[in-house]
């Protein structure tokens, strides 16, 4: 009995501390506005200005479907599917001397090797017809 009470103990602990995290993330990612106005700004990634990812285009084999993040991707929607950054991130995409502010509205891809997925519009936005390079970055 006293083993289980110490394991739950621990585990409070756990989600405690996880809990702090979360709430001091979502502090300095909405609290740090005030300082630059209401101008979206890229912020490299830790040690680099830009991260390079291969990309495709998303197919979009269900018209009207909605995605995992809760969006209904259409002819005109800017977005990324990406594995593992949370729905509504949002990011910069840049291909050649184009960049985008746009964000994840789906998971993906699940092609080995690529690591970004964008929307139709997006990708002819940015002037790509087939899997290639793009350079991509946080927004705040």
């Amino acid at each position: 009995m006293r083993r289980v009470a110490q394991r739950l103990g621990l585990l409070a602990a756990i989600a405690l501390v996880a809990l702090l995290v979360t709430f001091e993330l979502a502090h300095k990612l909405n609290g740090n506005s005030s300082s630059s106005g209401s101008q979206i700004q890229a912020v490299p990634a830790p040690g680099s200005n830009w991260n390079i990812v291969r990309a495709g285009i998303l197919e979009l084999s269900a018209k009207g479907k909605q995605t995992a993040c809760g969006v209904t991707i259409g002819p005109k929607t800017y977005g990324v599917a990406h594995p593992s950054l949370p729905c509504g991130a949002r990011i910069f995409i840049a291909y050649g001397h184009t960049q985008v502010l746009t964000e994840v509205l789906e998971r993906g891809p699940y092609v080995p090797g690529r690591g970004l997925d964008l929307t139709p519009a997006l990708a002819a936005k940015l002037g790509i017809d087939a899997v290639t390079d793009v350079r991509w970055r946080f927004a705040r």
